[in-house]
């Protein structure tokens, strides 16, 4: 990393080549809402003014350096190109080519255009002639000295999405904190949101349509940002041209992350993943689209099946689908895929599943996706190891996961036929053998680089695990055409391929602990009406322990009940799942709580129906901002432990986090209503107090107010013009629903 360091420094002042220029040195590009400066001399980002407020967003003293950087397979920098000379070629008043021309021919152009209208900037990479070296790697559009701003958060679409505050808190004049993100995989999304108080907000995206593997990147300093993106390249020593196929955007915007993803949701319905979206086009089954509630239990028919035939019983009947981990005959994180036949036995497996179908219970069963055990019999029988991924320099990813065995799991490689066929083998037995409703494909929202040359791709970067992911979910459909998959994480590529994406962030603290990033609903905010989100790891009892790990680390008081202070923490987790539209779970669920913890079950029957009755907003919507909601804080214990088992007896960590005890969001359904959804996780009444106006939502003139509860809807205000000021109670552990409609 350093000996790369050195290089880049070197290469930087390397490219600074004089050319005929303006008196002042500077090129400008500008519209109504931007104005961008450019060295002439050598393209660096002088300035960026938002044009609107009349804030400069660049230090123009710190703002210096390359524009782009080319790395060759070991690390090192493209070498020649001193020498190189530069100008800048005027398109129109908003777009311009900036191009060096190399010593050796070889051509580097990057061309920069505005926006006609708005702040944002789109910028583009054309690498021609570059000789014989060979390069894996391009970064561009590097853009440095981006200055720092009061209050300052960063908003990621990583998982559901996470906002960081207090970034640059105990940074010293030379620090730099360097932030990566691989996309796809680590982002859900290609958006990066930075933005503070009383300033306009830096908005980081791309328009790649065919999930190209790439890094976003931002180095902060005590003052400053800089911003690049890292596209991996397939790994070819003759490769002597690059052309981007797709923009960087780099832009400008008012407002929080709120604000971020509605400028993200105009090019998001451009991509090919929206239109094709599995639940988008109504391709999900009817079943998993409208599951009013998850129950995540392991092993055996006895403590999965049955105990969802209790808690729909507690429901009054209404479905209840199940996500079923362990029901294999092999031992979790480890024996992978030897998942057949399940531990049950084949028989009374299927007929549990059978009768369960009859009841409305649904079942996915877990099958990880890309995971083979290097310790097991058909690890050797098989063949797999030639099929694994493997890094550049030949080694593979294998992992100890099972921190009890400590036996390893190795990723193997997507664009195998051999993996895929195995694969989807395994779910030919289990959905039409077996029957079940469909398979949770852990892991399944990641992607690797693989550089073994005899697996038939192009080594390293490009898009071929998405693509190839997209061939084994289709073969899997082409046996099963009604089969339900669901994947860890979200992601906006595998929309096409996946019915279900399992976002677990409402529990952080249960199986992170205590941070200082919190959960925002970003992928909700831009997807909800077409990625379905489900799951959490809230629970009431201590984790179960897998009956094939071993004996000696077998807690006594596994799934028991948790002490009674950590009820809160079940509080929060479903009060953030409602008010962040994710399809509600409870985890290791038993028929003692319905007597030993009847007012958290009762909270989360008032959270289902009330989801229910709303399901236009919290099922169908659009996350779209709500107004302030005042709210008492209350400190909350909160419980991290293995959520699996402890490693050594009951092994909870335990913290203490304050929170308010309302939670709110605000939605917009497909037919132009808004609503704001509320509920309270303390025992008592809470006033609910906020005001609206309802044209920032589209919602002109005169308009409806109606209450959605658990109970229904129901209309609580004549219509009337301007702001809606709502000042009322909400009960405890209550849930509702504020809805305003257009009067027609």
């Amino acid at each position: 990393m350093k000996k790369t360091l050195h290089i880049l420094l070197k290469l930087q002042t390397s490219l600074i080549i004089i050319i005929s220029c303006s008196p002042s040195g500077q090129y400008r590009l500008s519209n109504d809402a931007v104005r961008v400066v450019l060295d002439s001399r050598d393209g660096h980002v002088i300035s960026i003014m938002d044009r609107r407020s009349g804030v400069e967003m660049v230090d123009s003293a710190a703002s210096g350096g390359a524009l782009w950087h080319l790395f060759s397979s070991d690390g090192e920098v493209m070498e020649n190109l001193e020498g190189a000379s530069f100008g800048i070629r005027r398109v129109s008043a908003s777009e311009a080519v900036l191009r060096w021309e190399m010593a050796d021919s070889g051509v580097v152009e990057l061309s920069l255009r505005l926006d006609p209208h708005e702040a944002m900037t789109y910028w583009s990479l054309d690498v021609s002639g570059s000789g014989d070296r060979g390069f894996t790697s391009v970064e561009f559009p590097i853009i440095n000295g981006l200055r720092a701003v009061s209050g300052e958060k960063l908003a990621v679409s990583n998982w559901q999405g996470t906002l960081y505050e207090n970034l640059r808190e105990g940074l010293d004049e030379d620090d730099v904190k360097h932030l990566t993100w691989q996309c796809p995989g680590d982002l859900n999304m290609q958006l990066v949101a930075l933005y503070g108080d009383g300033a306009p907000g830096f908005y980081f995206s791309s328009d790649d349509t065919l999930s190209l593997s790439k890094t976003y990147a931002l180095d902060l300093g005590r003052r400053h940002t800089s911003f690049h993106i890292d596209e991996l390249l397939s790994e070819d020593a003759s490769r002597d041209s690059y052309h981007s196929s797709y923009e960087v955007v780099l832009g400008l915007f008012e407002g929080d992350w709120h604000q971020a993803a509605l400028i993200y949701r105009k090019s998001a319905e451009k991509m090919p993943w929206f239109r094709e979206s599995r639940a988008g086009a109504g391709k999900t089954a009817e079943w998993a689209r409208n599951t009013p509630l998850w129950i995540w239990n392991r092993q055996y028919a006895s403590n999965v099946l049955d105990e969802a035939a209790d808690l729909q019983d507690f429901l009054g009947g209404i479905p209840v689908s199940v996500l079923w981990h362990w029901w294999h005959g092999c031992s979790y994180d480890e024996g992978f895929p030897e998942y057949i036949p399940p531990r049950d036995g084949a028989e009374r497996f299927t007929e549990a599943l059978s009768a369960a179908g009859k009841r409305g219970i649904n079942a996915l069963v877990y099958m990880n996706s890309i995971q083979w055990g290097n310790t097991t019999k058909s690890w050797e029988d098989e063949g797999a190891a030639p099929y694994r991924v493997r890094k550049r320099d030949g080694s593979d990813w294998t992992h100890v996961f099972n921190i009890f065995s400590g036996n390893s799991l190795t990723p193997m490689c997507m664009a195998t036929d051999f993996w895929k066929n195995k694969y989807s083998s395994l779910c030919d037995t289990v959905l039409n053998c077996y029957g079940a409703g469909g398979v949770y494909m852990d892991q399944a929202c990641l992607s690797f680089d693989c550089y073994d040359p005899s697996h038939g791709h192009p080594l390293g970067g490009g898009n071929y695990w998405v693509t190839h992911f997209g061939r084994l979910t289709g073969m899997i459909r082409d046996i099963h055409p009604d089969a339900v998959l669901a994947g860890e994480g979200s992601g906006e590529t595998w929309m096409p391929y996946l019915d279900l994406f399992l976002t677990l962030e409402a529990s952080r603290e249960r199986y992170a602990g205590i941070q200082s990033i919190k959960t925002i609903p970003l992928f909700q905010a831009v997807y909800h009406d077409r990625a379905i989100c489900f799951g959490s790891y809230a629970s009431l009892v201590y984790p179960p322990y897998d009956d094939k790990w071993p004996d000696e680390f077998r807690p006594a008081n596994r799934e028991t009940e948790l002490p009674e202070e950590f009820n809160s923490q079940f509080r929060m987790e479903q009060a953030r799942s409602f008010v962040w539209g994710t399809q509600p779970m409870i985890a290791n669920y038993h028929s003692f709580l319905r007597e030993t913890r009847p007012r958290e079950l009762e909270y989360l029957k008032r959270i289902v129906l009330t989801r229910m009755n709303a399901f236009a907003y919290l099922g169908e919507g659009i996350c779209a901002g709500s107004p302030p909601v005042p709210s008492e804080e209350a400190v909350i214990p909160v419980s991290r432990i293995n959520i699996y088992a402890g490693r050594y007896g009951s092994a909870v960590t335990r913290g203490e986090i304050t929170s308010p005890v309302l939670f709110s969001e605000g939605w917009k359904s497909a037919s132009g209503g808004y609503a704001v959804a509320v509920t309270n996780i303390s025992d008592s009444s809470q006033p609910l107090k906020f005001s609206v106006d309802p044209a920032d939502y589209g919602i002109s003139g005169r308009y409806d107010v109606f209450l959605i509860n658990s109970q229904g809807r129901s209309v609580i205000g004549e219509s009337r013009k301007g702001i809606l000021d709502i000042d009322t109670d909400i009960a405890g552990l209550d849930a509702v629903v504020i809805e305003i409609t257009q009067k027609r």
